[in-house]
């Protein structure tokens, strides 16, 4: 894994000490109180500027002073020191933090200067020279003695916060030239530099590496700080996103990105694979979640078809929740198919051994019908006498089964009922297919008439499943997980 550091450049990066001018042969030249200082040394003489915060120090021109270093660096270069940049490293380095890559973000507006939209005084404000004064600097810090340097220059409106901020989501991924998976840290210290470029890529890192970013400040005068703005901007910012998604039902999109709380992350994906009927997966979310904790005891590995049916409508629901009505439609179809087969086989057991493939509609299936007579006599009369087809199990047998296996059921009334309307659904469903066709909810009231509606049909299978809530266990989970938040 790679661990980044990111500095911006800004015009009180590169100061002289001036504790350092006399032992290394240099004089100042200037009048007390006086903004205007030279230093010299034989031939050599820089312009300087006091510093106010830092009286130790003195400033220096950006790009003027900058080139007139960069071309006498070995003479000029022991009097310099980069006071807002060199504690952090300090800092870093006595916490053992490991560094692989540095990168030096700075400004070069010549070509802007160029067709006159600068006016001088940004232009001389660029940090291209600091960029190579700070990179010859930082190779010799033991902190980064072993990491590899970078630099990335931006040319243009470097004042425009919009500019940058579209600029950089577009390039930030690209300024560190490696697949995100392999970054494990970015440290990011904006200090220096124009307001709207610190913003603009504190920003977008933040959203594109989340919570690998720590960023830092360097006050003057005082010792490095790390911030915890990115932490509360991320928590706040996926708060919102996982209680959308929470609002939709949508436990799949709540990764273990979106929060430091492993909980939130091992329930969703528990809530997830349960509604695409994986419940018999979850052995690991489990595991996680009722490790010393006792507040989530009523989640388990149940994958018995009854489950899977009570999910597989619950996910119908949330998909007719989402105005998805061609997945509802599929959905209940499926459910259709399935609702009347998983009653009956808790007297047959599995029904699918006696399938015949080859059977047409009129074969009679001599396995399925010896099943049925010994299971209850009045089974097979009843079939004949509906015209229904003993070829195969199918919904429409197991239609006609139910109440002979199950006269006295409570819920008897509710299959009865359900069995009409959920026929007409799935001969919707059906005609969409073979004509690759979409579905409205108009078109799904229409099938109904004016006796039944989608909303009795949801209270119907709602009744049977006893569901207390409209979505069942997931309500339940997505009230533990709004806890968490």
């Amino acid at each position: 894994m790679k661990n980044y550091l990111i500095i911006t450049l800004g015009t009180r990066d590169v100061q002289i000490l001036k504790s350092k001018l006399i032992p290394n042969g240099w004089e100042i030249i200037g009048e007390a109180n006086s903004k205007n200082f030279k230093i010299t040394k034989n031939d050599l003489e820089l312009d300087v500027t006091p510093n106010s915060v830092y009286p130790d120090y003195f400033l220096l021109s950006p790009r003027k002073s900058g080139e007139y270093i960069l071309k006498n660096l070995s003479e000029i270069l022991p009097i310099i020191e980069l006071p807002l940049i060199q504690p952090l490293l300090n800092h870093l380095q006595e916490k053992n933090t490991q560094i692989t890559n540095y990168l030096i973000i700075y400004t070069d507006q010549e070509q802007s200067f160029k067709e006159k939209k600068i006016n001088i005084s940004h232009f001389n404000n660029d940090t291209l020279y600091f960029k190579e004064i700070v990179l010859e600097i930082l190779q010799n810090h033991m902190l980064l003695k072993n990491a590899q340097p970078d630099e990335y220059g931006i040319f243009e409106q470097v004042a425009n916060i919009d500019f940058q901020y579209d600029h950089f989501a577009v390039s930030c991924k690209d300024l560190l030239l490696d697949n995100p998976d392999n970054i494990g840290e970015i440290l990011l210290l904006p200090q220096g530099g124009i307001d709207q470029i610190n913003h603009a890529i504190t920003l977008q890192i933040l959203q594109a590496f989340k919570h690998k970013v720590r960023l830092f400040q360097q006050p003057e005068s005082s010792e490095p700080i790390e911030l915890n703005f990115n932490k509360k901007f991320l928590n706040d910012l996926n708060k919102q996103k996982i209680q959308k998604h929470l609002d939709d039902y949508d436990f799949g999109l709540i990764d273990n990105t979106l929060h430091r709380n492993k909980k939130i992350y091992h329930l969703a994906q528990y809530a997830y694979k349960r509604l695409s009927l994986k419940n018999n997966q979850n052995q690991i979310h489990i595991d996680f979640l009722k490790k010393n904790e006792s507040n989530y005891q009523f989640l388990d590995l149940d994958n018995s078809d009854y489950v899977k049916l009570k999910d597989l409508y619950i996910s119908s629901k949330i998909s007719l929740n989402h105005q998805d009505f061609n997945s509802f439609l599929w959905k209940i179809f499926t459910f259709n198919e399935n609702l009347f087969t998983v009653k009956v086989e808790e007297v047959l057991g599995k029904t699918d051994k006696f399938f015949i493939p080859g059977n047409g509609k009129y074969d009679e299936n001599i396995v399925w019908v010896d099943k049925l007579n010994r299971t209850n006599k009045n089974i097979v009369p009843e079939l004949r006498r509906q015209g229904l087809h003993l070829s195969n199990p199918n919904r429409k047998v197991f239609f006609a089964i139910l109440p002979i296996l199950f006269p006295h059921d409570s819920n008897l009334y509710l299959y009865q009922r359900l069995a009409v309307n959920l026929e007409n659904l799935s001969q919707k469903r059906n005609k969409l297919a073979h004509k690759l066709g979409s579905v409205d909810k108009n078109q799904i009231k229409q099938l109904f008439g004016n006796d039944y509606s989608i909303e009795n049909l949801m209270g119907d299978i709602d009744q049977l499943f006893n569901l207390q809530t409209p979505f069942g266990i997931y309500d339940q989970i997505k009230e533990e997980i709004e806890k968490l938040l």
